[in-house]
């Protein structure tokens, strides 16, 4: 989501109301941004594109006033006010749906805060990587400046990283960035610990910009990482990291590495110290606890990555009730994935999460599944049919069509599935 900060003095917008309200959160806005980087694009040269009688509807629609308190009322200097727009149609590009998108408002005092928390910042950011209290915008002399407060997960002008505490002007056709990610431009991470898992699996683990900066990915959603294949090329592939915005300063990948494969190439050469480009979020799964009673899963080689997360975040909230049944597909034992990360979580949750483990090569004396996953295999393992139950799955793209067929067939219908 995009917000253009114009200046009021191009406009000669009329002074706002006292009396309006504005349109969040009484007297202050909350911007209801679904991914977790929330830009503003700072452009006086912008405003003279757009027609007065645009800027009149608008305040006339539903302009809200932000002040610090309740107390301040707004400047009567027209040179030094500005007006906060969103611009874009709600995050369709990188969530796959539409968010609802806040109305233009004014920043009428002096000085407002920025973050998260509606009983601390005057503008609110209900996202993960914006903190408490976040930044600080403020209008001087016809400039907008914003000081960053320490937050932790930094404020950004552009690439640019602003030192805390120092103010800095914004730039006319320049973007103001809380967070870590950007889902338009690539942020490089450092690796700072490769763990060999397999013959060809390692997680990788890299560091975010401090020890308690949060990734900030919703639950379920993935991010580009971009890397050099064998020859040279740049390659572009989406990965799900198998950390949470519990883990602190850090996230994770689990990489299977194919003799073949492009990204894996790059993965395969990555060694510590080196950078990670990355960019997100990415995907259409938006989860909210408890909005289903069961989650049926049905995942195949690295797919289980989505599914991890999604167990992962379910089962550490104490609030969130939902039940898991997995059933989880490779060709050999080898080639499981998580395996003891999962048996961990259906140890310590057994009533709520149960995971049945299939094998197209099996070894000698395995009791579980065997060949591909079947009708019956999802009747046993899986929730029946019903408006409280969902279907996830992940996997090659032939497992995947076999999935929706046998789940057709077995009476759950589309609104019941979900393909990551």
């Amino acid at each position: 989501m995009e917000m253009t900060a114009q200046s009021l003095s191009q406009a000669k917008l009329p002074s706002c109301s006292t009396s309006l309200s504005p349109p969040f959160l009484h007297s202050k806005a909350t911007l209801a941004a679904s991914n977790f980087v929330v830009p503003f694009q700072s452009s006086k040269g912008y405003v003279t594109k757009l027609k007065f009688d645009r800027i009149r509807s608008r305040k006339q629609r539903n302009l809200g006033v932000i002040y610090a308190s309740e107390g301040e009322s707004t400047s009567s200097d027209v040179t030094d006010r500005w007006l906060l727009e969103p611009a874009g149609d709600g995050d369709t590009r990188h969530i796959g749906f539409k968010v609802q998108m806040p109305d233009a408002f004014e920043i009428a005092s002096s000085e407002v805060t920025v973050g998260r928390l509606p009983d601390k910042a005057d503008v609110v950011i209900p996202v993960a990587t914006v903190s408490g209290i976040h930044a600080r915008i403020q209008k001087k002399e016809g400039n907008l400046l914003v000081t960053d407060l320490d937050s932790t997960n930094g404020t950004f002008i552009n690439d640019q990283r602003l030192r805390p505490g120092v103010v800095a002007t914004v730039p006319p056709g320049s973007f103001l960035v809380f967070g870590c990610l950007d889902p338009e431009e690539f942020k490089e991470f450092k690796l700072v610990k490769r763990t060999q898992l397999s013959h060809n699996v390692a997680k990788f683990k890299f560091a975010l910009p401090t020890p308690t900066s949060v990734l900030g990915l919703p639950i379920g959603q993935h991010m580009s990482c971009r890397g050099k294949d064998q020859h040279g090329d740049d390659v572009v592939k989406a990965y799900t990291p198998t950390t949470l915005d519990s883990d602190l300063g850090y996230f994770e990948l689990v990489i299977k590495m194919y003799p073949q494969g492009r990204m894996s190439h790059h993965f395969r050469e990555m060694r510590e110290g080196d950078y990670l480009a990355v960019k997100g979020p990415k995907g259409r799964f938006r989860y909210q606890p408890g909005q289903v009673r069961t989650f049926g899963m049905l995942a195949g080689g690295t797919g289980i990555t989505p599914m991890f997360q999604v167990a992962r975040a379910i089962l550490e909230n104490p609030n969130d009730k939902t039940n898991i049944h997995l059933i989880y597909a490779n060709v050999t034992y080898e080639d499981i994935l998580l395996k003891e990360e999962l048996d961990e979580l259906a140890s310590k949750f057994p009533n709520r999460m149960s995971v049945y483990y299939v094998l197209n090569q099996p070894p000698e004396g395995w009791d579980a599944g065997v060949g591909f996953v079947s009708k019956e295999m999802i009747q046993a393992h899986c929730p029946a049919p019903g408006q409280d139950i969902q279907i996830l799955r992940c996997g090659p793209p032939p497992m995947n069509k076999a999935m929706a067929s046998h789940l057709e067939a077995l009476g759950y219908s589309s609104e019941m599935q979900f393909q990551f």
